[in-house]
């Protein structure tokens, strides 16, 4: 299954920043891998293992689809891209957020993880 992924020019602060603001929507760091002939990585983020299968995060999250995996079910990567000086591709996230109150949350985790957002929105 091909995982939705946003491109990185840098892995190490993107998945701070990825970090911080998923957790908000109960998305969680599952795996990092690396490129075997390259220092080019992946960080994979998903729902942890242990929620019910059935439960409304999960549906919303992933609209009910995907196979169970031990560790958890994967959602989404942010990779980093091959050449660090070539644009990363513009990407389009659509996520889904159990309540109103979820997504000032995850507005709020954005603004203090990256203040330079709220600098350059306003």
């Amino acid at each position: 299954m091909t995982l939705p992924f946003v491109e990185v020019s840098h892995l190490a602060s993107s998945s701070s920043f990825y970090s911080a603001i998923l957790a908000t929507l109960g998305l969680r760091f599952l795996a990092a891998d690396r490129e075997q002939t390259s220092s080019i990585g992946t960080i994979t983020y998903g729902i942890p293992g242990g929620n019910a299968k059935g439960s409304k995060q999960r549906k919303a999250l992933t609209d009910g689809r995907g196979d169970e995996q031990q560790g958890g079910q994967p959602v989404l990567q942010i990779r980093e891209v091959t050449h660090p000086f070539e644009p990363v591709k513009l990407s389009t996230l659509v996520l889904a957020a159990p309540s109103p109150a979820a997504v000032v949350e995850f507005h709020d985790a954005a603004l203090t993880a990256e203040p330079w957002l709220y600098i350059e929105n306003n």
